[in-house]
């Protein structure tokens, strides 16, 4: 019997990576996001999810790919994860999302430290949908708690 994973895939700078199902609450279209002065260049700001505010990073700029475009549509994935023994939330702002797409295990590979633009450790492995790469992201490893902690202070000035 195979084993199946689910995954939300979405496009960053012309580039195919996906989140855990698990990983995901909600996907968010044209929601306002408010500046957080003296922020990481990352962080785009917060947007109030559910009655919290919670910050939302350029995803684009995180993996050293090109900024967002200010007027382009803004796409937001909240992903949940913990740290530390608490719950995170945060915005992981995309140029689109694809699909929710269903792997088998089997079909997951690890990630190659040669060729990437970005660093393999914040991935968790790759798979193959519809004939491109997809990049599996570690939540838990891109966004530290450090930044989140400078977003929050920042929030609070």
């Amino acid at each position: 019997m195979e084993s199946l994973e689910s995954f939300v895939s979405f496009e960053i700078d012309g580039r195919l990576f996906a989140f855990s199902v698990k990983d995901v609450l909600e996907v968010l279209l044209d929601r306002p996001i408010s500046p957080v002065p003296r922020s990481a260049e990352h962080v785009v700001g917060v947007i109030n999810f559910r009655g919290s505010a919670i910050t939302v990073v350029d995803t684009s700029v995180k993996f050293g790919l090109r900024k967002s475009s200010p007027e382009a549509k803004r796409i937001v994935v909240v992903v949940q994860f913990s740290w530390q023994g608490k719950k995170l939330e945060l915005g992981c702002l995309c140029d689109a999302v694809r699909r929710v797409e269903r792997v088998n295990v089997l079909e997951i590979q690890p990630v190659s430290n040669f060729g990437t633009y970005y660093p393999p450790a914040l991935l968790k492995g790759v798979f193959y949908m519809d004939k491109e790469l997809c990049s599996i992201i570690d939540v838990a490893k891109v966004f530290t708690i450090d930044e989140i902690d400078a977003a929050q202070q920042a929030l609070a000035l």
